[in-house]
């Protein structure tokens, strides 16, 4: 009984918190490149905005240059497959990936935070619109590249 009532309370006032575990001099963030090297136009806009946002919604301030912390974003992979056929073998569902290379750096002490390969996917119907899909996979690719900012030094 004992056993039970401890891990009931250790579940109730253990619960998950997402707190940054960045240092905490890094205040602003500076996207110092953004390029999108697939042949899809665009990517790189919704990804600017998305990340631009979601950093805000953290506290943090995106600054043009000279930011605390700088991220280098290269969008390397957009992919539309079909995902699902139906019993005639036609297309039912698309999936979309979108990846990009990530370079964040601590700019105050001039070291490398993490470096790495992130990405995005929607899975979709053909009943469903193909650009809302792409900015839904865009959403995923930027909450991990924040996640994994803010998480991963």
């Amino acid at each position: 009984m004992k056993k039970i009532l401890f891990l009931t309370l250790l579940f109730i006032f253990c619960g998950y918190s997402f707190h940054s575990l960045l240092p905490s001099y890094i205040k602003r963030v500076e996207i110092t490149q953004l390029r999108n090297s697939t042949t899809r136009e665009f990517l790189e806009e919704y990804l600017r905005e998305d990340i631009t946002e979601k950093f805000m919604k953290k506290g943090f301030e995106i600054v043009p240059y000279r930011g605390d912390m700088s991220l280098d974003i290269n969008i390397t992979k957009f992919h539309k497959d079909p995902h699902y056929f139906d019993a005639k073998q036609n297309v039912y569902r698309w999936k979309i990936e979108i990846s990009a290379s990530v370079v964040c750096v601590d700019e105050v002490k001039g070291v490398t935070l993490w470096r790495g390969t992130v990405t995005g996917v929607s899975i979709y119907n053909n009943e469903e619109d193909e650009e809302e899909n792409v900015k839904k996979a865009m959403e995923e690719l930027s909450s991990m590249i924040v996640e994994r900012t803010l998480t991963a030094w």
